[in-house]
């Protein structure tokens, strides 16, 4: 887990290996996998979910 200030978390990670992080608002904006591509979510000025893209990274 990692903290921004007096309890509030920013990443967590869970068991079936997910990470998932969250924004300055506590919104939800990345899901890191180990099982399918990660993905990252988007949010207007008013905290509205807008959509999803799937994040796909490439050896170097």
């Amino acid at each position: 887990m990692a903290f921004r200030g007096v309890s509030s978390i920013i990443q967590y990670r869970l068991l079936s290996g997910r990470n998932l992080a969250t924004g300055d608002r506590h919104e939800l904006t990345r899901t890191d996998h180990s099982y399918q591509g990660d993905e990252a979510y988007n949010y207007d000025a008013t905290g509205n979910h807008t959509d999803n893209t799937r994040v796909t990274t490439t050896a170097c």
